[in-house]
């Protein structure tokens, strides 16, 4: 990482915690129970889009969740064509992020305002302007890979050598089972 990096980052993350979102309600919540659910991340092709659309589709079905919405970082300037913006999926691309690294278009906007039951962060590592908008989410219930991408209520570290498949496969494991009247012992 160059100094103009650095020195970028250091602003974001100053200015980041000074914009915090204080008015989170936090929760613990399953996906037996969630009536919405949003995940976030960074789409590098499209294997991993048609994959995210899979999984919320899945969670959908299986759990009858009523909401679910997919947002993706997209780092280039434009969208590759299999990207549209579906009821169910939106995106946002590098010309939509400022030299702070904060996103700024109506999709990040209103993706931030809403309240999900729980937001899933399937990025890896150190994002910035997806770290903005998980801090700045009002979400309830907040999982994600890596202590250092955000504030995360769980934590679902990614096992080493898994597929991105397995990773939201454990996911859907973990939070049916978290917190689950089914699943606990009499």
């Amino acid at each position: 990482m160059n100094m103009v990096e650095r020195i970028k980052g250091y602003f974001a993350k100053k200015r980041l915690r000074k914009d915090h979102s204080a008015a989170r309600m936090r929760q613990v919540i399953n996906l037996h129970d969630a009536r919405s659910v949003a995940f976030l991340y960074t789409s590098t092709d499209e294997a991993t889009y048609i994959l995210v659309k899979q999984f919320a589709e899945k969670i959908t079905s299986h759990f009858g969740t009523r909401k679910t919405l997919a947002l993706a970082y997209i780092p280039e300037k434009e969208a590759p064509s299999y990207h549209t913006h579906l009821l169910h999926s939106d995106y946002f691309t590098k010309k939509d992020v400022n030299w702070y690294g904060y996103p700024s278009c109506p999709a990040v906007d209103t993706f931030v305002q809403e309240d999900y039951d729980i937001l899933i962060d399937i990025s890896s590592g150190e994002n910035g302007p997806l770290n903005y908008i998980l801090d700045r989410s009002l979400a309830r219930f907040k999982v994600g890979r890596t202590p250092d991408g955000g504030d995360y209520d769980l934590i679902v570290p990614t096992r080493p050598g898994a597929t991105l498949d397995a990773y939201l496969s454990r996911i859907i494991h973990i939070l049916s089972q978290i917190n689950h009247e089914k699943s606990r012992i009499a």
